[in-house]
């Protein structure tokens, strides 16, 4: 629960295909729920049976607590893109996630033989 309470990241589609670019936005709060004011924030985007991808998402000027990212769609199935809120001071570490479906180009899968 506190989780969701500290931000929410989406991106313009659920579904995408290899070679497409995702864009990622988040909408982080502090430990207070205020806009994270930081200049970027590290995240994880996680393909099946891969390990874990760095992601920099970077802050938008004038606009607190919104952060945003463009990464590459490279592995099909279902990428996972954590970001872990975790503060050094506190033993709380509040993670926020979400997940998108990468399949195929639909050119490899339409044509016909």
């Amino acid at each position: 629960v506190e989780g969701k309470r500290r931000g929410t990241i989406e991106t313009d589609r659920t579904r995408y295909e290899v070679g497409d670019r995702i864009a990622l936005v988040a909408r982080l709060n502090d430990v207070t729920f205020k806009p994270l004011e930081q200049a970027e924030v590290n995240a994880q985007l996680t393909a099946p049976g891969g390990d874990p991808s760095p992601v920099t998402l970077r802050a938008v000027p004038q606009q607190p607590g919104r952060f945003e990212a463009v990464v590459t769609a490279l592995h099909t199935g279902r990428n996972i893109l954590k970001v872990d809120l975790g503060d050094p001071a506190s033993a709380a570490s509040p993670t926020i996630e979400t997940a998108v479906t990468i399949t195929p180009p639909s050119i490899e899968t339409e044509r016909t033989w």
